[in-house]
């Protein structure tokens, strides 16, 4: 129900189950000492941020996707069901990165990227699932994926949303359902499909170019199209 620290000379890890948190998550926040650490988690695990106190997440990981900083913690499934309104319904993913190797779920809260300066790219490899809930309208998602992804949207609204996908075919794609609303559209890298279902953008749609701090290296034409029609 409080904080999660997790510091150097500690190590863990966590293959499956369900860590439901109400607070914070701190892994290795601001530790001064270079002693090696590990906080792993993989697997089919599932970190549900949940309750009414706000959510800050700070991490370093052993578990770094290619490319990434030391900054960066790797979850396997992570799921936003804040409850109640104003700032303890909010998480703020604004102190370092985070990346989600299985599937992102938005029930319920309001999740936030941006520091104020800038803002950080929620870093998704898999699926990502809306059925409520929100974002700040700065935030970012990018789908960064070297297999194909989805994205399925029932209620809720999405923030401005990156595709950057490596590879060719079905691993460049990122598949939309159902009714998702997104702010922005940029596809980088890979290709957008609409697939059968409606998906709203309410600003801006962009096809190449590079945003976001994302680099745009071209391995698979960036392309929107519908598979449907």
């Amino acid at each position: 129900d409080g904080t999660l620290y997790w510091f150097s000379d500690a190590a863990a890890s966590v293959d499956t189950g369900l860590w439901r948190v109400q607070g914070s998550v701190f892994v290795n926040p601001n530790e001064p000492s270079t002693r090696p650490y590990t906080f792993v988690l993989t697997g089919t695990h599932l970190l549900r941020l949940t309750g009414n106190r706000g959510t800050a997440v700070q991490a370093g990981s052993a578990g770094i996707p290619s490319g990434y900083t030391t900054a960066t913690l790797l979850v396997q499934n992570l799921e936003v069901a804040k409850t109640g309104t104003g700032a303890g319904a909010q998480v703020d993913l604004t102190l370092s990165a985070v990346a989600v190797a299985g599937t992102f779920t938005l029930t319920s809260g309001v999740v936030n990227t941006d520091t104020g300066s800038g803002a950080f790219v929620l870093r998704l490899l898999g699926g990502l699932v809306t059925s409520g809930g929100s974002f700040t309208a700065t935030s970012w998602v990018g789908f960064v994926g070297t297999t194909g992804q989805t994205l399925s949207g029932s209620a809720g609204t999405l923030p401005n949303v990156l595709v950057q996908k490596p590879g060719t075919g079905a691993a460049s794609a990122v598949v939309a359902s159902g009714t998702p609303s997104v702010a922005s559209l940029i596809v980088l890298d890979g290709r957008f499909d609409l697939g059968t279902g409606t998906t709203t953008v309410s600003g801006a749609v962009t096809v190449g170019g590079n945003a976001g701090g994302l680099s745009a290296d071209r391995t698979a034409a960036p392309e929107i199209y519908s598979t449907s029609t």
